[in-house]
């Protein structure tokens, strides 16, 4: 799984108000690079270990073309997206 911490938030569960602390990236597909969008499956994941919580983000075709040997500009567009703070 490739995952990255991120600032603790609190999100609800239906068991509660639970602390999440990391991001995991887990299915990248339907990009082509040809002006097309992608999609990207993450996870929220609790300060145990916990899965809380998974969806994707649509990540637009300029995001896509500028996407080169590391995956750092696909972390920061899904980050920000989602109103998450990666922690380097």
């Amino acid at each position: 799984m490739n995952t990255r911490l991120i600032q603790q938030i609190d999100i609800w569960s239906p068991g509660g108000q639970r602390n999440v602390d990391k991001l995991s990236l887990t299915n990248f597909y339907g990009y082509k690079f040809d002006g097309g969008v992608g999609y990207v499956d993450y996870t929220l994941i609790g300060i145990q270990g916990e899965l809380y919580y998974s969806g994707n983000v649509e990540v637009p075709s300029n995001i896509i073309q500028q996407w080169g040997a590391d995956d750092n500009i696909i972390w920061d567009y899904v980050a920000t997206t989602l109103g998450l703070i990666l922690v380097k």
